[in-house]
């Protein structure tokens, strides 16, 4: 069993079914009337027992790379 630590949370890897990731866009505007775009990326954890837990910005970056540097994560993008 591996646990991960993220934040106050602790998450058994292998109670995960599904992982779900994105980029969300937030606009702001300024007194000029500018608009600025700031993109931030999530992931989702769909657990065996129904729960799920959303993880945002950073944590959701270090938690995609960590997937990634342990080969856990397999990319099947030619057939989506």
């Amino acid at each position: 069993m591996k646990f991960l630590r993220v934040g106050d949370e602790m998450i058994r890897l292998d109670m995960i079914t599904r992982i779900k990731e994105g980029r969300s866009d937030e606009t702001f505007y300024g007194r000029s009337v500018r608009k600025n775009v700031d993109a931030w990326g999530w992931i989702e954890l769909h657990f065996v027992g129904g729960e799920i837990v959303k993880i945002e910005g950073e944590s959701a970056e270090a938690l995609r790379r960590y997937f990634e540097a342990e080969d856990l994560v397999q990319d099947l993008g030619i057939f989506a």
